[in-house]
């Protein structure tokens, strides 16, 4: 899987680039030159006040060729990416939040349980929290990774449901939603950097068929 593609960079605010104000100013001043050696004395008092405006507005394209400033690139955003590992299914591709939608990992309409979550995020900059709640087992240990490094919670092969998902982070909010066996979508819950956020059941026997992610 790859990263997330960095920001585009942004124009220069001033609308030119050092170098071209710069060259701006050395051709005013070839020009008053040129405009000494061609009027000479004839045009003495028209020449040396032309003279002074383009001498004028030249040093002023220089200037603003020194403060121009090069461009700076976007800063690419957080995001989190989930992949499910779904009865009779087996794992599926990475999904990761865009724009405003939500990771996806799972499946609705096919009664068909969420067995094992993956969770891996970038350009968050922090620690993303993860455990789960098994059929049988209760909750699991929490798995704490920085960005690029993959947390996996739940099983495989033993045909046993995740319950539950808690999922936090030390410097971002995280907003969740779980689908849950006989009562759908649940509503999407938001919790700020540092909160856990838990989505699904416990001790009521209900599978978890799909969850969604946003990072903020």
């Amino acid at each position: 899987m790859q990263s997330p593609v960095t920001g585009e960079s942004t124009e220069n605010p001033i609308g030119g680039s050092a170098a071209t104000f710069g060259h701006v100013g050395i051709a005013l001043g070839a020009l008053c030159t040129d405009l000494d050696l061609f009027w000479g004395n004839k045009v003495g008092t028209t020449s040396r006040a032309l003279k002074l405006v383009l001498g004028g507005f030249g040093l002023a394209a220089a200037l603003l060729g020194a403060l121009a400033t090069p461009a700076v690139a976007a800063e690419p955003p957080p995001v989190i990416c989930f992949s499910g590992h779904v009865q009779d299914v087996g794992w599926q591709p990475w999904n990761c939040d865009n724009d405003g939608d939500p990771a996806f990992a799972g499946s609705t309409g096919q009664d068909r349980r969420l067995e094992a979550l993956r969770v891996i995020t970038y350009n968050t900059g922090g620690l993303t929290c993860v455990r789960a709640h098994v059929q049988d087992q209760g909750w699991s240990n929490q798995t704490c990774l920085p960005d690029g490094l993959e947390a996996t919670v739940g099983t495989t092969g033993l045909n046993r449901r995740i319950e539950a998902v808690s999922l936090s982070h030390n410097t971002r909010g995280l907003c969740l939603e779980a689908h849950v066996q006989n009562v759908g979508w649940a509503g999407r819950a938001c919790k700020s950097a540092g909160e856990e956020n838990v989505v699904g059941t416990t001790g009521q026997g209900l599978r978890l068929e799909a969850v969604t992610g946003l990072v903020q």
